[in-house]
């Protein structure tokens, strides 16, 4: 690709992968890019929360190395380029919308020339999609966009014409209203794009996945309110408890997505609901091409340097995704780091290989777990093997979190429901 194409970056906040692959969602403007572009299925976000998750797209880094631990603990690394940095440095316009908790304080605005942040219900779906398109006007050419969409981020309220079996028909409530909203924000999607110049490279992705089957079910809060205070405040291992439910929820209901029954939403944990999401690039051939090879969420800064025919800083831990023929898997990393009022920097991280996942919990002393994934796809049947448990833990980041003050943004969490 050359210099002088535009490159969007389109961050779709808790678009799980499977979503993009499977027919859960009434998506053919998404079906369209996937069909004619490379679909990596197989990528792993590097937390399960947005901020650290954005920061690793914008530097290609985990937090160990970034220095974004959550949503609020949070000093990005001046030694590292963003994104934003290396686009401005060689001559491109550089602009951000953004929305949720990637405020300025974070200091991902770095390397942007406008960062037009949002109110959260300013979506695509909504009259804000007029007001996007008339910015676009004001884009200089060469530029680099990144986007950022908080549709699919509870609580979803699905627009009327969309609220229908023929936009989504899982049968828990809330994956329901996350597949019709997909629907309203494809066409959407498809209004943005279809307004931006001709030469422009447009990319899709998510931050991180979500948890669908539990949220809106009947006594769910409760279990989830009791789990919650016995895990948290009383800082009990309950995962018997929790596998046990989520297998009988497996057994009884049968459910046509992966999920945990147990989980609401995001940040908690490291399974692959939360950590699988989708990357889209288009072909230059159109010629299609699904990927499943594992990458990481980090691998997203090299590749679209690369997309552009810039140079990749020598900080970049990531590595491009070209040629996607070429790749072979690549261990993930990935931490939980979610609601501030319950979980320190990591309660959770993991280690993702091809047909395994390792988990530990290094704030709790509890017991690690192991899953093999071709067996036990959903996570819920951990085995036991002290030889491999001792062979991922290597593959653990070597440095440790950087120690961060507290951003002065509990306002802005609460409004958005993480306090």
């Amino acid at each position: 690709m050359s210099r002088d194409r535009n490159v969007v970056l389109v961050c779709v906040d808790c678009l799980r992968s499977d979503f993009v692959s499977e027919d859960y969602a009434d998506t053919p403007f998404l079906n369209g890019n996937r069909d004619s572009g490379t679909f990596f299925a197989n990528m792993h976000s590097t937390a399960t929360t947005t901020t650290p998750c954005v920061a690793s797209v914008l530097t290609g880094n985990y937090s160990e190395t970034n220095g974004v631990n959550s949503h609020h603990n949070v000093s990005l690394n001046p030694d590292l380029d963003t994104l934003g940095e290396v686009f401005s440095a060689e001559g491109y316009d550089t602009y951000a919308m953004v929305t949720g908790p990637i405020v300025e304080d974070t200091g991902l605005d770095r390397g942007f020339d406008r960062f037009w942040y949002r109110d959260r219900n300013e979506n695509l779906v909504g009259d804000w999609q007029q007001s996007a398109i008339r910015r676009l006007d004001r884009l200089s050419e060469p530029f680099f966009l990144y986007l950022h969409l908080w549709e699919l981020h509870g609580p979803i309220d699905v627009p009327e014409p969309f609220d229908n079996e023929e936009y989504g028909s899982l049968s828990a409530p809330h994956a329901r209203k996350y597949s019709r909203m997909l629907s309203a924000l494809d066409r959407a999607l498809e209004t943005f794009c279809s307004a931006l110049p001709e030469d422009t490279t447009v990319a899709f992705t998510g931050d991180h996945g979500e948890h669908l089957t539990g949220w809106e079910r009947p006594f769910h809060g409760h279990i989830q309110n009791l789990r919650d205070y016995l895990r948290y405040d009383r800082q009990l291992d309950v995962r018997p408890i929790e596998r046990a439910v989520n297998r009988l929820h497996e057994r009884v209901a049968r459910p046509r997505i992966s999920d945990h029954f147990v989980e609401g939403s995001h940040g908690h944990t490291v399974y692959d609901v939360e950590t699988n999401v989708p990357f889209i690039l288009p072909s230059p051939k159109s010629e299609g091409r699904t990927v499943d090879t594992l990458v990481r969420q980090i691998d997203i800064f090299p590749t679209l340097l690369e997309v552009a025919g810039l140079e990749v800083p020598e900080s970049t831990t990531g590595r491009s995704l070209f040629p996607s023929s070429d790749i072979t898997d690549r261990t993930a990393y990935c931490r939980a780091c979610g609601p501030p009022y319950a979980l320190g920097h990591s309660v959770m991280r993991a280690v993702r290989t091809r047909d395994h996942k390792y988990i530990e919990y290094p704030e709790r002393g509890w017991s690690p777990d192991l899953y093999d994934l071709d067996e036990d796809s959903d996570e819920h049947r951990p085995i036991d093997d002290d030889a491999l448990k001792a062979e991922l833990v290597g593959h653990l980041p070597e440095n440790r979190l950087r120690d961060q003050e507290d951003l002065d943004v509990d306002d802005l969490l609460r409004d958005l429901g993480y306090l």
